[in-house]
Order: C-alpha cells, then structure tokens, then sequence
C-alpha cells in the first residue's frame, strides 16, 4: 500500500468528500481498492480529481485499478437520465420563407413609391426645363432681331456678326440610394464530442443543479445558461457557437462557460466560482 493511499485514508472518506465533492460511495471505493461499484472511466476520473486536489501521485492506485479492470472486463452503462438529451435540429425552413416574404414585400412597396416619386419628380424637372427653356429661347430672338438690325446699318462694311444659339440646359436626375439589410443571424451552441469515454461533472450555475456521469457520444448543452465543467481528460472537442476547439491533455480539465465564451480555469479559480469544492 503507498504512502498516499494511507495519507488518503487518514483524512477519512467523509473530508474527501466535501472537498472534491466526489460522492461518499465511490470515495470509499476508490480509498478501500474496492472497485466492484465503479467502471473504468468513473476510477480513472476521480483518480484524477484526488491527485489534483491534493497533489498526490497516485499511479500505484491508478496501476491497480487498470489491472482489476483488465482482468474484469465490464459494460460501461451511460445514466442518461444526467444529461440534456442532444436538440435535434432546428428546421429554420419556414422562418426563412416569411423572412423572404417580408423582404419581397418590403421591396415591392419600395418599387412602388420609388417610382411615384420619380413621376413627381420628372414633373417638376419638366416644368423647369419648360420654363428654362423659354426663356433661353426669348433671349436669342432678342439677340438675333438685335443683331440683324445692326447687320442693316453696317451693311457697307460687310461685318456679319456671328450668332450663337445657346442650347437648353440638360438637369439632370438623381437616383435614390439603395439600403441592403443584414439578414445574417448566427446560432449559439455548446457541444462536447468526447474522442473516447469521458467521465463529465458538469454544473448548472444558473439553475444551481450539479450532474455527473460518463458519456460516449456528443452532448449539447443549454448555451443558455451558465455552466462549470470538469472533465476526467482532455481528449475532447468542444463547439462554441459553431466554432470546434481540439483538446488533447492526459490530465482532467476544468471550464467555465458563459454568455457564449468558454474559458479554460485554473483549480484555484475553479474551486472560487464553486464554494471552495472542486466538484
């Protein structure tokens, strides 16, 4: 039996619970090499709690449940009833055919008053150009009449003065701006796809509900809320919003994740956000 094994025993199996938070049954089992209780992947994540919360090497304890397991083969059982079931997903179908109906019909009346205004529009524009050009017009006849008659006394000399005819100014017709909305909307999720089994302590901050168990297959939880995660190792993906970050560590990790960001947590900062327990 090693030293840390006995040192374990000496603090008693009620101490290490309320400080790792580690059910009182499997303390005992773990403490007492009593391993007919457990599975494999439940030892080696409590295992893996007590060397973190009491900085102990506990690989003869570890070496010596692995052999009872070898020697023990077992199904590993999933408490389903631990874990949010996975959402299937969502069919956005028909949010997408009124979205496109609001648009086509917010653009058809844009249409529509677009176009009268440049009805008005091209109305005012006429008149001004109307009036414009009438005026351009009754200024050149002047200058003309004008200019024949000086042709008239100045015959003798033969200066003919050259007469311009100003051409009507063109105004020309500004063009609306056209707006183009954001429809684009992004989904928050929180998904772990472990890449073998996983013994998971997860904690529901917002509902104060904490869970453990083992999993197999992904599990999705509610983004939602406020969550603290312990993890039996760090062989896992985790998906935030669509985005999946690759873990790949021996040891066990612990997280906190909220308003759609997930942060990787120290044991100090874990245990300050969870009342001093580590689980």
């Amino acid at each position: 039996m090693s030293k840390e094994l006995d040192k374990l025993k000496e603090l008693g199996a009620q101490k290490i619970y309320e400080d790792t938070h580690i059910p009182l049954k499997y303390v005992q089992s773990v403490i007492h090499e009593s391993f007919e209780g457990l599975n494999k992947v439940q030892f080696l994540g409590f295992v893996s709690i007590l060397e973190r919360e009491y900085n102990q090497n506990l690989s003869a304890l570890k070496d010596t449940g692995l052999e009872y397991f070898n020697e023990n083969p077992q199904e590993e059982h999933v408490n389903s009833a631990f874990f949010i079931a996975p959402k299937k997903a969502r069919n956005f179908k028909l949010f997408y055919i009124l979205v496109a109906l609001l648009i086509f019909v917010f653009v058809a009346y844009k249409s529509l008053e677009d176009d009268s205004l440049e009805r008005s529009s091209n109305k005012i524009d006429n008149s001004a150009i109307d009036s414009v050009t009438q005026n351009i017009n009754a200024t050149a006849k002047e200058t003309v009449s004008t200019e024949t008659d000086e042709q008239e006394v100045n015959a003798t000399d033969n200066n003919i003065t050259e007469i311009k005819i100003i051409e009507p100014v063109k105004i020309a017709k500004m063009s609306e701006p056209i707006v183009v909305e954001n429809t684009t909307t992004t989904e928050v999720s929180l998904i772990l796809y472990p890449t073998s089994k996983l013994w998971i302590a997860y904690i529901n901050k917002t509902d104060g509900i904490n869970r453990q168990g083992v999993i197999k297959e992904k599990l999705e939880l509610d983004p939602s809320k406020i969550w603290l995660l312990s993890l039996g190792h760090g062989h896992v993906n985790i998906e935030v919003n669509g985005k999946k970050t690759k873990f790949n560590k021996p040891d066990n990790l612990l997280f906190i994740y909220e308003d759609g960001e997930l942060k990787e947590l120290s044991k100090t900062e874990f245990k300050s956000l969870n009342k001093g327990r580590l689980w």
